[in-house]
């Protein structure tokens, strides 16, 4: 690992809470000894994700004690978009790693999860930044009589939230311009959602946390930084589209 700051990407987070031993040994060892950075925005990706998967879980053993059962049930874990499921498993895995199926040491375990532990061990991994001004989810999740978690994630175009994802890209027109004309070094949605912001249409929505989310954390990441990422395919080509030499660094996952 070069020597400097350490940007962290969120499937670093997430590995490092959840993800298997190897991987977990790997991150450690890449940021030891160095600054470790991230930013607001990786921090409400990680709570639109994986904090959302902790109270999906917990709702689902809370109405059905049975951790085989919501194994099961997290097939079906789609409230908002693809990949839900697997990230409930991740946390499911965790859980019965410590807990051996106990549900009710389970629950008493995601409770702590979602109301403080897992924010409070993302806050303390890193330093960070706060360009775009992100706020995906607005509210802490919340438990109704019933002791179930509501937890929203709102960011579209016909509510924006009052980010800075605009002036965050405004400042970066040259870099988005590079990248929406580049003709095969990324997803065709990206080149299209850059090409779209340059040409003054939202920045807010999904061109923001799905389309463009890679490119707004290579962009934060600081000029001549180590950029850590399990998702090495995507960042690379947007690294060497922005410039400014910062090095993507990949881990190993299960």
């Amino acid at each position: 690992m070069p020597a400097g700051t350490v940007f962290l990407d969120t499937t670093v987070f997430a590995d490092r809470f959840f993800g298997g031993r190897d991987a977990r040994r790997e991150i450690d060892s890449a940021i030891s000894g160095h600054t470790v950075k991230s930013s607001g925005y990786v921090r409400e990706q990680f709570r639109a994700t994986f904090l959302r998967a902790a109270v999906m879980v917990h709702n689902a053993l809370r109405t059905t004690p049975d951790p085989a059962e919501v194994l099961l049930q997290t097939d079906h874990f789609a409230f908002f978009q693809k990949g839900e499921g697997v990230k409930a498993r991740k946390v499911l895995s965790n859980l019965l790693r410590h807990q051996n199926s106990n549900a009710e040491a389970m629950l008493v375990t995601l409770q702590r999860l979602v109301e403080f532990d897992l924010m409070s061990s993302f806050d303390r991994l890193a330093t960070l930044t706060d360009d775009t001004k992100c706020c995906q989810c607005p509210d802490d999740p919340k438990a109704d009589d019933n002791g179930i978690y509501r937890f929203s994630k709102k960011c579209t175009l016909d509510d924006p939230r009052p980010c800075a994802i605009k002036e965050f890209w405004q400042k970066r027109q040259v870099a988005l311009t590079v990248l929406a004309a580049q003709p095969t070094a990324h997803p065709e949605k990206t080149r299209k959602a850059a090409a779209e912001v340059v040409q003054g249409k939202p920045a807010r929505g999904q061109r923001c946390f799905v389309h463009l989310s890679d490119a707004v954390i290579v962009a934060e990441a600081e000029p001549n930084s180590t950029l850590l990422t399990s998702n090495t395919v995507d960042f690379n080509p947007i690294a060497e589209a922005f410039g400014e030499g910062r090095t993507v660094v990949g881990y190993k996952t299960p």
